[in-house]
């Protein structure tokens, strides 16, 4: 995983002498080593679009006589965060620290995250965390993605004192809150042990850095999905795969590592392919990674998949190498991410001012003269289903048109409700921790759901919630993908959202599901019985904000009368989504009830509309 001092600058000197050249990394599979490889000029279109050729330097310093290492990058709550490994001493071995940066260039270490375990423990000595469940999409939120309520990381852990002592392995803690800098909670034991059953070759001497990720497409047979460096006794360090159906148990998949480096001829010890960072790109997998000794020095470099089984290795310029004092013995260890149309490349340096946390960018930003960004505009996030939001033509949700009534030089309005999901799987497929990536004090959340929740818990699109408001919950084994999951009430998910939201300073307003075209004689249908009714509970007990929505739609439906809303503000067929008039009525409404909360700041921004009616102000 890492490269003691002791032994940098002799071996970098000795594999000078033997290499001239770069060697030949190859990219196996667990089924055919020859088949799927990636055309030449894919690989250099990756290379052009993740190249960062400007240095910025060191951004994150140890404290005295300490060694970091390993960065991993993630948003949260507006913010950036790093989680990063800390040598220590007295014994020695591996803690893992948490910082905090507005702009990606200056960090204030936080603290603490992960300590060693207790005399006796398997991870007595070693506790070196790298995040789990990143959002893997080149250029995307850069959230850290929850699953079962709980954020991730997965550590290296062992018994022993000293520089990577023997045995090491890999074990899995979780938080609730990642930006947080109290410690994280561990599992008892390890996931992955050298020594397992199904342990391979290729890896049963030392388990390294590890990086999971959630893979919606299943293409493993397995929602998670972990790569992770390992060595077999006075063997190579190589990248091999191992994949869950719940994070907390794992299997082995293939006999062989995906990437592995050819060993020079006359090299008596072994060489590195390690720390791999994975993310999604242009419809491509690529794999981030450092390697070692397999010529001069240690570099990081990638490789490229359409499968995540087989690999092709870029063998063009290194993405970061050895070039300045502080990084003239190792540049390595990647951490890779595109954000505002700058590719960010951390990584630990190791040189004249010892092990350090160092960056390198795709602009350079030293020559740049940046303004001060201006203070952040409150944002009016919307999240719920395609009433909110759609795409289909001839349908518009009501937060399409909802900026109409607002003044937008003072407040932000995005409007990330999806269609199809339903409040559970508005968490599970991590649109929520999108949200939360960004969500600042000041915010406001409204949230509306309910036209998903009935229908199927563990089939198909299996997007139902519990009914109801309680504590219940029901494990399930989706019929479809065989991938599990813990089911709560639609009450639950509402009570999540509003915790959430109020830990990051933002104010939560439910609103009840709008009706459907549906009517009894002249009575349009409300569902005040369940999701409705469920909606004003969960408010009322919660003490935020409630626009019933339901009623007050529908008593607008109900002044015009049937003929006329099913003719102007639905298409022939559908009850559920509306046209463009219908959903301007329903913002207007909405923004009419928003004007309402006179004690909020969110009253003050929105425009004039009507007088409300007097069965609007009820």
């Amino acid at each position: 995983m890492s490269l003691g001092f002791s032994r940098i600058l002799t071996l970098w000197l000795v594999l000078g002498c033997l290499l001239s050249c770069c060697l030949p990394v190859r990219g196996a599979s667990p089924d055919d080593p020859t088949t799927n490889r990636i055309d030449p000029v894919v690989l250099e279109r990756v290379f052009q679009e993740v190249k960062t050729p400007f240095k910025y330097g060191i951004v994150l310093r140890p404290p005295p006589g300490l060694k970091i290492d390993c960065p991993n990058v993630f948003r949260f709550g507006g913010r950036w965060y790093m989680v990063y490994v800390q040598f220590e001493n007295d014994p020695q071995g591996y803690t893992t620290q948490l910082a905090v940066s507005d702009d990606l260039l200056q960090w204030q270490p936080l603290g603490t995250i992960l300590e060693r375990g207790s005399p006796g423990s398997w991870d007595a000595a070693n506790a070196a965390g790298g995040l789990a469940l990143v959002d893997p999409e080149w250029g995307g939120s850069h959230a850290l993605f929850s699953y079962e309520n709980r954020y991730w990381m997965s550590y290296l852990g062992g018994p022993n004192p000293g520089y990577e002592t023997p045995p090491l392995m890999i074990g899995l803690a979780h938080t609730d809150h990642p930006a947080r800098p109290g410690l994280w909670s561990k599992l008892p034991s390890p996931i992955l042990r050298p020594d397992d059953p199904d342990s391979r070759p290729f890896e049963n001497g030392v388990l390294f850095k590890s990086h999971i990720f959630r893979d919606e497409t299943g293409a493993l047979g397995a929602p998670f999905v972990m790569f992770y460096n390992a060595r077999p006794p006075r063997g190579d360090e190589s990248i091999g795969i191992a994949v869950s159906d719940d994070l907390r148990t794992w299997r082995r998949y293939g006999s062989e590592p995906v990437i592995a480096a050819e060993r020079p001829k006359g090299l008596k010890h072994g060489v590195i392919c390690g720390d791999p960072q994975i993310v999604r790109m242009h419809g491509y997998w690529v794999m981030f990674y450092f390697g070692a000794f397999w010529k001069p020095g240690a570099f990081n470099t990638f490789a490229v998949s359409r499968d995540l089984k087989h690999w092709t290795a870029w063998t063009g310029p290194d993405l970061v190498a050895p070039s300045e004092p502080w990084d003239r013995e190792f540049a390595h260890k990647p951490w890779v991410l595109k954000y505002e149309g700058v590719v960010y490349h951390f990584y630990c340096a190791v040189g004249d001012q010892g092990r350090v946390i160092a960056l390198a960018t795709s602009r350079d930003l030293r020559a740049e003269q940046r303004p001060p960004a201006p203070p952040p505009l409150p944002t009016l996030w919307l999240i719920g289903d395609s009433t909110v939001q759609t795409t289909t033509a001839g349908q518009m949700g009501w937060g399409t048109p909802l900026p109409r009534f607002f003044d937008t030089n003072a407040v932000r309005i995005v409007n990330r409700a999806r269609g199809g999901r339903s409040s559970r799987t508005f968490f599970t497929e991590g649109l929520w921790d999108k949200v939360r990536a960004e969500l600042r004090p000041g915010d406001f959340v409204l949230i509306q759901f309910g036209h998903n929740d009935g229908g199927p818990l563990d089939q198909g699109r299996a997007r139902a919630s519990l009914r109801g408001t309680g504590a219940e919950t029901l494990c399930i084994t989706n019929r479809t993908t065989g991938w599990k999951e813990t089911v709560y009430t639609y009450g639950h998910y509402l009570r999540r959202y509003i915790r959430e939201a109020r830990e990051h300073g933002a104010t939560p307003i439910i609103l009840s599901p709008v009706p459907r075209n549906r009517w009894q004689e002249n009575r349009v249908i409300r569902n005040h019985a369940d999701y409705a009714g469920w909606a004003a509970t969960v408010a009322h007990e919660e003490k935020v904000p409630f626009i019933d929505l339901n009623e007050r739609v529908a008593r607008h439906y109900e002044s015009l009368g049937r003929e006329k809303v099913t003719s102007r503000y639905f298409n022939a067929g559908d009850e559920t989504h509306t046209t463009a008039e219908g959903a301007e009525v329903t913002a207007r409404i909405v923004a009419q009830a928003l004007a309402a909360f006179t004690d909020l700041p969110i009253s003050r921004w929105v425009r004039t509309v009507s007088e409300p009616a007097a069965w609007e102000r009820q």
